[in-house]
């Protein structure tokens, strides 16, 4: 039966709470660092999908990215688990909110979670074309005539600021997984569009817009001097607990710190290199009981507060420093390289 075919006949079963009811075995009882930080990765995403039919950038996504890598480093977690929450993402009803049919006015943009879904995805099997498909326009349709791309309104902005710099760079990092599985002329002019944008806006002092650029400069192969710049800023900005703050004056934590690892990882950084080893011993010494690591909140702007409901940054929080333990784990795989 063909890959598509299979997944939505397997749709009416996925999206029941019994399919994706998760291990019995509490989180604390874990070994600590991946194993434990996927425990609690998946568990949130298994209440998440029973409640939501959204994938969002922080829970479903996140996941599937984080045990993705971890199978790419010949850790086994649940396999069973990671094809019936991609199942669960495919399925019409959440596939209808990652890429709206109407957008009108503000809202006419770019699907942050399309993005993100994008990177969780890339390099992987069983990932209907027509999806591809759909991300490729949505991004085409989207990006403005300088390069750019600009966040919908409503909800709470991303964190980085200014907040278009970090949408060209999802947008762009999406783009590029997508044009690395398949070239396409028109995605290779637009991210043409999106480098030269970027080019003009020096990066600022946010651990994740380094991060992120030397993602995509890594997964296109071009813009070497940029990347080395940003290399570079990432290694003098490890504080000497080694770990990274999501922004200047900030306390290390597993946000900043998985985007680093990953980005330098990326880049050609071995998984002996001591700033790597540091940022391992940083995240396995802050890692809680539960598998989580510690998050906060910033401000939603001038003279606003915080969030008050921290589950959704803890959990891209905890994504990420599971990310950056399974990209920095030794390969026990016949392939040996982890998708970026």
């Amino acid at each position: 039966m063909p890959m598509r075919t299979l997944l939505f006949t397997l749709l009416a079963a996925a999206c029941s709470s019994a399919v994706f009811a998760a291990d019995p075995v509490p989180a604390s009882d874990k070994p600590p660092g991946l194993p434990r930080a996927l425990d609690y990765l998946v568990k949130t995403s298994n209440t998440w999908m029973e409640d939501h039919n959204c994938a969002t950038c922080h829970h479903v996504t996140m996941t599937i990215w984080s045990l993705r890598e971890a199978a790419s480093a010949g850790i086994s977690y649940d396999t069973k688990t990671l094809a019936k929450t991609i199942e669960w993402v495919m399925s019409p009803p959440v596939n209808s909110t990652t890429f709206p049919e109407k957008r009108e006015g503000d809202r006419a943009r770019f699907s942050l979670p399309a993005g993100y879904l994008a990177l969780a995805l890339a390099g992987g099997d069983g990932v209907p074309e027509d999806w591809w498909a759909k991300l490729r326009n949505d991004a085409l349709t989207y990006q403005k005539p300088d390069g750019s791309w600009e966040l919908q309104a409503g909800g709470r902005p991303p964190i980085l600021t200014p907040v278009t710099e970090n949408f060209t760079l999802v947008a762009a990092n999406a783009l590029a997984a997508d044009h690395t599985r398949k070239p396409d002329a028109k995605v290779s002019a637009a991210l043409d569009k999106a480098v030269a944008w970027l080019s003009a806006h020096p990066a600022t002092e946010e651990t994740q817009d380094h991060a992120m650029r030397l993602l995509l400069y890594s997964r296109l192969q071009r813009e070497p001097e940029a990347a080395k710049k940003s290399a570079a800023w990432l290694r003098e900005h490890q504080k000497e607990d080694g770990g990274w703050p999501q922004t200047p004056g900030a306390p290390s934590d597993a946000h900043g710190t998985g985007q680093a690892v990953v980005a330098l990882s990326a880049s050609g950084v071995p998984a002996g290199d001591p700033a790597i080893q540091r940022a391992r011993a940083f995240l396995t010494k802050t890692q809680k009981p539960d598998g989580s690591w510690p998050m906060g909140s910033r401000p939603n702007g001038p003279g606003k507060g915080p969030a008050s409901k921290l589950e959704p940054i803890t959990t891209t929080g905890t994504a990420w420093g599971a990310l950056a333990l399974a990209r920095t784990e030794p390969r026990k795989s016949a392939g040996g390289e982890a998708p970026q």
